[in-house]
């Protein structure tokens, strides 16, 4: 049945673009794009801290790290990525003890930019397989500009202005413009701006495994009819593969089932 959903959070000052959630710790992380900065909320949707730093530039995508060195309530270092710059940021967070935690920004990479917006969706897994070889500690990435999934190995120790590994790049990505993983085999979801395309990727083999449209909206070039940015896969509690996408022309939450 559709509805609207629970209000987590409500007219909380400093909420403008809201583009990216993650969770970590028992809070919410938000990628908050026009206030370029990323807020951190408690469970109860009270606002617990405003993370502020130079280097953000309208936080765009957003994603946990490793949890090996944060506690059950501890926030884990994580990552962002900027509309306005296309730059890649890692957010570590340190000394939390008992008093508040400190934030330390660091670029780790630099995409090509897609006009005056490139609305980078990001995913951190702890191995990946490209080909022949495995990866720890990988941080993905869409890059709108190339049509291309691209991968930072060893994530949370890097810095610089790379444009990581790539995973895939062209046909029939179009503009991608958001990234998940489907739970059961860890290929990767992306949906695609410019035809409204949810592709299913292997990362291992470089392989499409297939693509479907799922919203009608043709797409022009100026990007009229767009309507995807967001993807999620999960196993419910049935064991299936639920995918769950946003759609901008509808304003709507949607699921496919397997």
């Amino acid at each position: 049945q559709p509805g609207t959903g629970r209000v987590f959070n409500k007219m909380t000052d400093g909420v403008l673009g809201p583009a990216g959630l993650a969770f970590d710790g028992g809070k919410l992380l938000v990628a908050n794009s026009t206030g370029s900065n990323v807020l951190v909320f408690n469970a109860n949707g009270t606002l617990s801290t405003t993370i502020t730093d130079p280097l953000f530039n309208g936080p765009w995508g957003i994603t946990t790290g490793s949890q090996m060195h944060s506690g059950r309530h501890s926030l884990s270092s994580f990552f962002t990525a900027n509309k306005f710059d296309a730059k890649i940021l890692r957010v570590d967070v340190m000394s939390q003890g008992s008093g508040s935690p400190t934030f330390h920004v660091t670029q780790i990479g630099q995409f090509d930019m897609n006009g005056t917006l490139t609305k980078i969706d990001l995913h951190w897994l702890p191995s990946l397989k490209i080909g022949s070889h495995t990866w720890r500690d990988v941080l993905l990435a869409i890059d709108p500009a190339n049509n291309r999934v691209a991968a930072f190995a060893n994530s949370s120790s890097i810095q610089g202005m790379g444009k990581g590994v790539t995973v895939f790049q062209g046909t029939p990505l179009n503009m991608p413009g958001g990234l998940g993983i489907n739970p059961f085999n860890g290929d990767l979801l992306v949906v695609n701006l410019m035809d409204n395309n949810l592709v299913e990727l292997n990362p291992t083999s470089g392989k499409v495994v297939g693509t479907k449209q799922i919203d009608p909206a043709v797409v022009d070039n100026q990007g009229n009819g767009s309507a995807l940015f967001g993807v999620v896969g999960i196993r419910d509690q049935q064991g299936n593969l639920r995918v769950f996408f946003t759609d901008d022309n509808s304003n709507t939450l949607n699921v496919l089932s397997a």
